[in-house]
């Protein structure tokens, strides 16, 4: 009966879900974000960079502002809910834009494999000797703050860890018989890299995108911090950052948005383990 109940699609899942626990959590933690931020107009009124309170309103204190207000007045909780929008959107964009640089660049070095390997290594190299955090915050600062160029940015320093693991698998790949086969038959290289290589080599790179997600956030936050934030929406950084000047006496500006960052990057890192532990289950076994 198990086995019939367990060729169902929805059955199929769950028993993956089990099979891998902290994939179950890190994904009911980001779609309770994923909501709040999509019914951020539903949830409240009140537009993040208004005035609409008296300042300094502790959390618990008024029913009309849950999480209280800042030092000039804006809801608490209107900030969380839109900065979510701003953090996932971030996140997912640099995320997924990483990891697609990463895969074909890592794909192509590893199959093509000499002089072709070699120059794109080393421009992958090039990236990594980069200090991440100081080379996204001189070009935003040449560029111009804004999500866009932040984005750029944080992908344009998180690709190459992506590149050197896919390249890894390539390598493996194309030793292969049916990609020998392809070679055999006629078909062009390109063609094998697309058809052949990419679809065998996404499961490596698939894992690193929630992990480059949680690292665009952070890094997000700590540009908002030091003001090199787009200064036309709120953010969580931005909330940190304008809450130091009154953390002695108002430590809620801070919290509140470090503990929405501090789960939200917690969630992506469950899930980007527990994809993992699916991916690798002889690794999970031995754990």
């Amino acid at each position: 009966m198990s086995e019939l109940l367990l060729t169902r699609p929805g059955s199929r899942l769950w028993h993956r879900m089990t099979q891998a626990p902290s994939l179950a959590i890190g994904a009911l933690l980001l779609v309770a974000i994923a909501v709040l931020a999509l019914g951020a107009p539903y949830f409240t009124h009140n537009d993040p960079l208004d005035m609409v309170g008296t300042p300094f309103t502790w959390p618990g204190t008024d029913r009309a502002f849950p999480l209280g207000t800042d030092m000039m007045g804006r809801d608490m909780f209107s900030g969380i809910a839109y900065g979510a929008r701003v953090s996932l959107e971030i996140g997912v964009a640099a995320g997924l834009l990483a990891t697609l640089a990463g895969l074909l660049i890592g794909a192509v070095a590893g199959f093509y494999g000499g002089l072709v390997d070699d120059v794109l290594m080393r421009i992958t190299e090039l990236f990594q000797t980069m200090p991440a955090l100081l080379f996204t915050i001189v070009m935003v600062v040449v560029v111009h703050p804004s999500v866009a160029t932040i984005v750029l940015g944080v992908a344009l320093t998180n690709w190459p860890q992506v590149a050197r693991l896919v390249r890894a698998e390539a390598l493996r790949v194309s030793r292969a018989e049916f990609v020998q086969a392809a070679i055999v038959v006629g078909m062009s290289r390109p063609r094998i890299v697309f058809t052949h290589v990419l679809p065998n080599v996404a499961t490596s790179a698939i894992v690193m995108v929630s992990i480059l997600a949680g690292n665009a956030i952070l890094t997000e936050a700590v540009l908002s911090f030091l003001g090199l934030g787009d200064p036309n929406v709120i953010t969580w950084g931005s909330m940190i950052g304008s809450g130091r000047e009154a953390l002695q006496t108002a430590w809620y500006m801070t919290a509140l948005p470090g503990c929405a960052v501090l789960v939200t990057v917690l969630s992506l890192n469950l899930i980007g383990n527990g994809l993992n532990d699916l991916a690798n289950p002889r690794r999970r076994r031995t754990l």
